[in-house]
């Protein structure tokens, strides 16, 4: 060991120089005063220092002693033969590893060397084990707060101090509950602070949902965390250990995935209804028409015998009723017939003034804002008027018999990716300019509860009424690519918001129609391919009435059939979409390969643009909406079959 002496009296120092090599250590020096002891250990490697209390030149024992410490770590082991009670306390803050009493025997100085320089070494060994606790904790992401077992704060990472806002030179010495105060955002839920007085040995306690904690500067965060007791080894409890993160990043992701569930459900709910109003208004569809078919020839019949129609007329109104509940139930499925094209917002909605104001009442004012640069959107005329006017009347029954407002709005709005995914969850949207219309009143407004219904089939807050309104606009909001919203609160009315993409610069003017090919002329022999009996039967009746010769086929396999067999004697085909086995796209493909120039009329509730882009180039089509009465066949028929120039 190199040992260093520090001692004024050149016998004394001498003598201590011959005991302690004859012990085996190694005295690099010794000197006379505390210059000379630091100009020392400036030059040598020293492991100790054996440190004369009184030194007559300059800095004394413990003054030296202190400098030794603080700029080398050097263990100091003090000599001294009497001192006052001052010097004695001088030296104890000092904190040095050992005395040693002048006079001293050899035995007495290597025990007090031997323990002087081994708790040396376990200091210096605890103090790196420290040091790297706390680099650890510094660098750990969690807040970690310890206590005593008084619940006093002993320490406290970077992470705790940011979390709770007390530097750590303030929070150690403070008790716990000053700087980690906790609240809860359940009221029927108690904050149980985690001290060594609640927590129970050998168990972790965990903080429950929704706690929060109320940081020095009055700020509040939610947080998770744990809590455990540190034991002694007598199995006591000698203070906690704290570890707790702030927990707002979890919050709103499960915040957004409790979002994207119910907006998954809803899109699956509504696919479910979408698929099921479909298959319902097909079937009925088939029922209507021959319903209405029937009515109308027995009526043209009736009307002939100058015999009484009232009845039947009354059954017709009934009927056409039926027949427009159908075409909601089409529009909220997606399905029924639309024709696209480019058209002005604002135009409709003026041009529909005189409408809109007969459906209000006395009390009700109508307002418009208009946004005079409104870009167009692609749309069906139809379609949209039916959807704001189903929405007019909503707000319009939301207001009742108080005087209120209802109000429309007009504007653009540039939609990045990052706007889509904080208003729409189903990708409805694309990036880019969209059209904004805002219709809000000044009614009653609804609750949570009933704007999670408001787009389910037949459900309705009236008493009458009960119908397809709200979803029908649902079903034609995304048949154009758009997205709606709802924003209401009970006694502040409500807002319906729905987007539409708007039309490219490069669109404008809209597109031409699709100019027909030159058919034949028309002959009297009509094929109808249709599955259902009932549908074949009423247009072969109208088709007679009309002077046409019906042919019949239950299927596209034998309606392929006949035209193979008789080319030249069909001159236009009636076929339906939806059938078993083959359906009616399948067909026409066929038809077109075996009669390309054939006019086929398309009987169905589908929309003509489902069809191939390359069919509708090539082939003379009609749509032919379901249910149709036989002016509206009579007219295809004409339009189809008459020479073109």
């Amino acid at each position: 060991m190199n040992i260093l002496v520090v001692e004024d009296e050149a016998i004394i120092g001498r003598d201590l120089q011959i005991t302690l090599e004859r012990m085996g250590h190694r005295v690099v020096a010794v000197v006379g005063s505390g210059t000379e002891a630091i100009v020392t250990a400036e030059q040598h490697a020293i492991d100790l220092a054996l440190m004369d209390i009184r030194l007559q030149d300059g800095l004394d024992g413990i003054e030296t002693a202190q400098i030794l410490q603080q700029r080398w770590n050097l263990p100091i082991v003090y000599l001294t033969a009497h001192a006052d009670r001052a010097t004695v306390e001088r030296a104890a803050h000092s904190e040095p590893h050992g005395y040693i009493l002048k006079p001293f025997d050899d035995r007495e100085l290597e025990i007090v060397i031997e323990i002087a320089f081994y708790k040396h070494q376990a200091e210096r060994k605890l103090r790196l084990s420290e040091e790297r606790l706390a680099r650890t904790l510094s660098s750990v992401a969690d807040g970690v707060i310890v206590t005593d077992r008084s619940d006093i704060v002993t320490m406290i990472n970077d992470a705790g101090c940011h979390l709770t806002g007390w530097p750590a030179a303030e929070a150690i010495g403070l008790p716990l509950t000053t700087i980690f105060q906790l609240n809860n955002d359940q009221p029927d839920t108690p904050v149980l602070y985690p001290t060594s007085t609640t927590l129970s040995p050998h168990e972790t306690y965990t903080l429950p949902d929704h706690t929060s904690l109320q940081a020095r500067n009055g700020t509040a965060c939610p947080i998770d965390g744990t809590a455990a007791p540190i034991i002694s080894g007598t199995d006591e409890i000698d203070g906690v250990v704290i570890v707790f993160r702030d927990s707002s990043a979890r919050h709103r992701a499960e915040e957004q995935r409790l979002i994207l569930e119910r907006r998954t459900f809803e899109l699956q709910h509504y696919k479910s209804l979408t698929i099921l109003a479909g298959g319902l208004a097909h079937d009925f569809n088939n029922l209507l028409a021959v319903i209405i078919g029937n009515i109308e020839l027995t009526q043209s019949n009736l009307a002939r015998l100058n015999q009484e129609t009232q009845p039947l007329q009354q059954s017709l109104i009934a009927a056409n009723r039926a027949a427009e509940l159908v075409r909601q139930m089409l529009s909220y499925a997606g399905t029924g017939h639309i024709e696209i094209k480019p058209i002005d917002l604002n135009e409709l909605i003026s041009k529909d003034q005189l409408l809109i104001q007969s459906m209000t009442t006395d009390k009700v004012i109508i307002s418009n804002s208009l946004d005079t640069r409104l870009p167009l959107i692609n749309a069906d005329p139809t379609q949209i008027r039916r959807m704001l006017m189903n929405l007019i009347v909503n707000a319009v029954e939301a207001i009742g018999t108080l005087p209120g407002t209802v109000r429309i709005t007009t504007s653009s709005r540039m939609l990045s990716s990052d706007d889509i995914a904080a208003i729409n969850h189903e990708n409805t949207l694309r990036p880019g300019m969209h059209v904004v219309l805002e219709i809000s009143d000044t009614g009653s407004g609804m609750d949570g509860e009933t704007q999670k219904r408001i787009f389910e089939p037949f459900f309705s807050t009236k008493f009458t009424g009960r119908g397809l309104g709200l979803p029908a606009v649902l079903g034609i909001v995304r048949r154009h690519n758009g997205f709606i919203s709802i924003s209401s609160r009970i006694g502040s009315g409500t807002t319906c918001t729905i987007l539409f993409p708007a039309v490219a610069i490069e669109e404008y003017p809209p597109t031409m129609p699709i100019v027909q090919q030159a058919g034949t002329e028309p002959a009297k022999k009509i094929l109808v391919i249709d599955d259902d009996a009932g549908v074949r039967m009423v247009a072969g009746r109208i088709l007679n009435r009309l002077g046409y010769q019906a042919l019949e086929a239950a299927d596209g396999t034998a309606g392929l059939h006949m035209l193979q067999s008789k080319p030249d004697d069909i001159s236009c085909i009636l076929l339906d979409i939806a059938m078993p086995k083959l359906n009616g796209i399948e067909v026409l493909r066929q038809i077109v390969q075996l009669a390309p120039a054939m006019p086929v009329i398309i009987m169905s509730g589908y929309r003509l643009s489902t069809l191939p882009a390359e069919l509708r180039l090539t082939q003379r089509l009609g749509l032919l909406q379901k249910p149709f009465l036989p002016g509206e066949l009579a007219r295809q028929l004409e339009q189809l079959m008459s020479p073109t120039e």
